[in-house]
C-alpha cells in the first residue's frame, strides 16, 4: 500500500470513529424536552417539561393563579374569566369540539377525572392528556396543576399570599362574626333549594372561617364532596345555623325571604345573604376574587 493510500485509509477510519462517537452521544446524552408524569388515573404519560400550548378543559382558575394562560379552553371558562382570557381560543361550549382541538395543536391537555372515557380516548390521540383529581380541596387542586406544569414556586407564592389575605379578611370580620359561628350555603330558586359540601365553597368556610352546621355532618360522613342535596323549607327552619348564604336569582331571593325562611334564627338575626356569580366556583382564582368581596357581603348584603 502506498503512503498516500495508507494515510487516506487512516484518515477515513478516524472520521468514521468520530462519526460513530457523535451518534452515540446524541442518542444517550442529549436532553429531551419531555418528562414522565403519572396522572390521577395512574396512567403514565410523556408530557412537555415546559408546555407552551395548554388546552385546559378544567383547572383554568388554577392556571391563572400560577400566571399561566392556556392557549384554549371552553366557553364556560371564557365567560367566567372574560378579561383574563380575552385572547384565548374557544374549543366549544363545554364539551370540546374535536376539530377545534386539532386546529389548536395543543402540546398538553388538562381534564378532570369526571371526563367520559370515550372523550378522554379521543383527546389522548391529539395530545398528551393529563387527568387531574376533581373531588379535593382548592389547595390540592392548585398543587396538582403546579406539579403537572412545573410551577411549584408559583404555587408556594400564591398560598402564602392567600394566607395573608385570609388573615386580613377574618380580622375585618371579627367585630361581626363570633368564633365558631356556623353557615350554610344554598343554591337553587324559590321552588327548591340545595345544599353543598363546604369543600365547594372555600370562600365561605375557609376564607371567612365559618363552620359547617351539625345538621349536615351526617351528609359529610357519607360523602365529603356531596353536592345538590335537596332541603325543604320545613327542614331548614329546624336547622340550627347562624348564617345562611343564598345563591339564587333576585326574584327567588325576594320570594324566599317572605317564605318560612323568616322563621330561621339566621333571618331573625339579619344573617341571610344574597351572593352573586363570583361565589359559584371553587377554583383558586375565584377564591382570590372572593377575598375582595367577603367583608362587603357581610356588612351590606343581609336580609332584614
Amino acid at each position: 500500500m502506498s503512503g498516500l493510500k495508507k494515510y487516506g485509509c487512516i484518515l477515513f477510519l478516524i472520521l468514521l470513529s468520530l462519526s460513530l462517537s457523535g451518534c452515540g452521544k446524541s442518542s444517550d446524552d442529549v436532553k429531551t424536552d419531555t418528562r414522565a408524569y403519572t396522572d390521577s388515573l395512574g396512567k403514565e404519560l410523556e408530557i412537555p417539561k415546559e408546555p407552551k400550548k395548554i388546552l385546559a378543559l378544567e383547572n383554568v382558575g388554577e392556571l391563572s393563579a400560577l400566571e399561566v394562560t392556556p392557549a384554549g379552553t371552553n366557553d364556560y371558562f371564557l365567560n367566567i374569566f372574560k378579561e383574563a382570557l380575552k385572547d384565548v381560543a374557544s374549543v366549544g361550549e363545554f364539551e370540546p369540539n374535536l376539530e377545534a382541538v386539532i386546529k389548536l395543536q395543543p402540546d398538553l391537555i388538562i381534564v378532570a377525572d369526571y371526563i367520559e372515557p370515550e372523550q378522554l380516548e379521543k383527546l389522548s390521540k391529539i395530545a398528551p392528556t393529563a387527568v387531574l383529581k376533581w373531588n379535593t380541596s382548592f389547595a390540592e387542586r392548585l398543587h396538582n396543576v403546579a406539579e403537572l406544569i412545573g410551577k411549584e414556586q408559583a404555587e408556594t407564592a400564591w398560598i402564602a399570599g392567600y394566607e395573608v389575605k385570609k388573615k386580613a379578611v377574618q380580622e375585618n370580620l371579627s367585630p361581626l362574626v363570633a368564633k365558631g359561628e356556623t353557615a350554610l350555603l344554598l343554591k337553587g330558586n324559590a321552588k327548591g333549594l340545595f345544599m353543598f359540601s363546604p369543600i365547594w365553597f372555600p370562600g365561605i368556610y375557609d376564607l371567612m372561617g365559618f363552620a359547617a352546621p351539625d345538621a349536615i355532618k351526617p351528609l359529610l360522613e357519607k360523602d365529603p364532596y356531596f353536592a345538590g342535596e335537596a332541603i325543604s323549607m320545613e327542614a331548614l327552619a329546624e336547622y340550627k345555623v347562624d348564617r345562611i348564604f343564598l345563591r339564587v336569582d333576585a326574584a327567588s331571593y325576594q320570594e324566599l325571604i317572605d317564605s318560612p325562611l323568616r322563621n330561621t334564627p339566621a333571618f331573625k338575626n339579619g344573617h341571610i345573604y344574597l351572593l352573586d356569580e363570583t361565589w359559584d366556583n371553587a377554583d383558586v382564582k375565584s377564591l382570590e376574587i372572593q377575598t375582595e368581596k367577603a367583608v362587603e357581603v357581610l356588612k351590606t348584603n343581609s336580609a332584614k
